[in-house]
């Protein structure tokens, strides 16, 4: 029987005398996402399995296999994360923030290929058509929260929406009171 070594990856011979090593990548809704390595000896797979868990540890590899999109991964986040853990109003928010927001604009587009730029044109266009400040803030927070999970999760190299900044509140003009208005307000 094959054991894990405590580095993250298992090592074995094959019948026909190659080697192979396998390293887990991450984990999405089916469980553990591996790669394998071949080699015609032992050291070799180790060293490529050694370099692979480095490079993968600093955050630069992206998942080998077909890619959630924004919406399924926001999806499965809502109901893995989001629902269990936390009350019905919050679920409830982020759930129409993803439908109402997230989906039209940026849910076809596979998770690794998301980029900050897009994120920004998202919450640009947003803004442009005259959502307030505070509910594209909402709208980023919601993405910033879902791709954090993600990165966690290793199903991407970094978190775009934290690479973008929160849209600065609009100065609102004071509003000043004449002596007739004040008097009104006091009583």
């Amino acid at each position: 029987m094959l054991k894990r070594r405590k580095d993250g990856y298992t090592v074995s011979k094959r019948k026909d005398g190659t080697w192979w090593a396998r390293v887990v990548i991450g984990y999405g809704p089916e469980g553990a996402k591996r790669k394998a390595f071949y080699g015609r000896t032992r050291e070799e797979v180790v060293t490529r399995a050694q370099e692979y868990r480095l490079k993968r540890d600093k955050g630069g590899f992206i998942p080998a296999g077909p890619a959630m999109t924004v919406n399924e991964w926001l999806t499965h986040w809502l109901d893995s994360f989001i629902k269990p853990s936390k009350e019905p109003k919050t679920y409830k928010m982020h759930e129409w923030v993803k439908r109402v927001h997230l989906v039209p604009a940026i849910g076809h587009i596979p998770l690794p290929k998301l980029t900050a730029a897009r994120v920004r044109d998202l919450l640009k266009n947003k803004e442009e058509s005259g959502l307030s400040t505070d509910s594209v803030r909402n709208i980023r927070g919601t993405l910033r929260t879902a791709l954090n999970r993600a990165w966690k999760e290793g199903l991407i190299e970094q978190n775009v929406a934290a690479k973008t900044d929160p849209p600065k509140a609009k100065a609102s003009d004071p509003v000043h009171l004449n002596q007739d208005k004040a008097k009104l307000f006091i009583e």
